[in-house]
């Protein structure tokens, strides 16, 4: 890996650490979808298409952005993974990462996706023992 591959990794394994902190708040748009709005303008999303669940869902990823990206929704060898930064006021899209494109970048766009989901649970549990009076 070239010194640039190397810092983008590196700083995707970032997003992922501060996700398993709790330092990032994902929200789930759908159920192959998760975006993080940073409250400075940016919305990062990461999308699973393919694997378990097969259907793509509308989100700020759409089923257009995949297919752009080269990921099919049928892919079957587990799934494909694309992270976007998009700009919200001008929806303009300034970061695509499509593990179909850059099959490098696949196990820490998978730990991304793994850990806002697993981020979501949390947060979902904390509301439900508030509910139940926990």
């Amino acid at each position: 890996m070239n010194v640039t591959v190397n810092k983008l990794t590196s700083n995707l394994k970032e997003l992922s650490r501060r996700t398993e902190s709790g330092e990032i708040a994902w929200l789930q748009a759908s159920p192959t979808v998760f975006n993080w709005d940073q409250g400075n303008g940016l919305v990062a999303s990461i999308q699973r298409a393919g694997g378990p669940t097969q259907r793509v869902y509308q989100g700020l990823v759409s089923k257009a952005a995949l297919l752009a990206a080269g990921i099919e929704a049928d892919d079957r060898d587990g799934g494909q993974y694309l992270f976007q930064v998009v700009e919200k006021a001008s929806k303009n899209t300034v970061v695509s990462l499509s593990s179909k494109e850059r099959p490098e970048l696949k196990g820490v766009l998978e730990r991304i996706f793994s850990t806002a989901q697993a981020s979501v649970d949390v947060s979902a549990s904390k509301v439900l023992d508030e509910l139940l009076g926990f």
